[in-house]
């Protein structure tokens, strides 16, 4: 293994620190999974005592209503980054966003090139 490599290898981030890291930047995601669990479990709980609905379309009722929740969750969270970015002025940069590579992307894309 070549430095590079190594070094590539120390900025690598865990399951655990990339899942923190998303859910700072997107609050909604983990409370639309956070629902689908809520209403996955409500609906393994309710199976039992579905009665006589066929198990097929209760399944498909209760992929419906998953769908939906997650869905509702990410549109919540859409629409409060619209608000802040467009009714209350959220801080805006002046420049445009440019591509910027980081010291981890070269050392990357300096890795990448020694394979091929």
């Amino acid at each position: 293994m070549t430095q590079a490599m190594l070094t590539v290898q120390n900025f690598e981030e865990s399951i655990g620190d990339k899942l923190i890291r998303k859910a700072r930047e997107y609050p909604f995601v983990p409370i639309g999974l956070a629902g689908l669990a809520i209403v996955c479990g409500i609906g393994v709980y309710k199976f039992r005592n579905r009665g006589l609905i066929p198990s097929s379309v209760y399944l498909m009722q209760l992929r419906v209503a998953a769908q939906g929740t997650m869905v509702a969750a990410l549109m919540v969270g859409l629409g409060g980054t619209m608000v802040n970015e467009y009714l209350f002025g959220a801080a805006r940069s002046e420049k445009p966003r440019s591509f910027e590579m980081t010291q981890r992307d070269h050392l990357l894309m300096e890795s990448l090139m020694g394979v091929f």
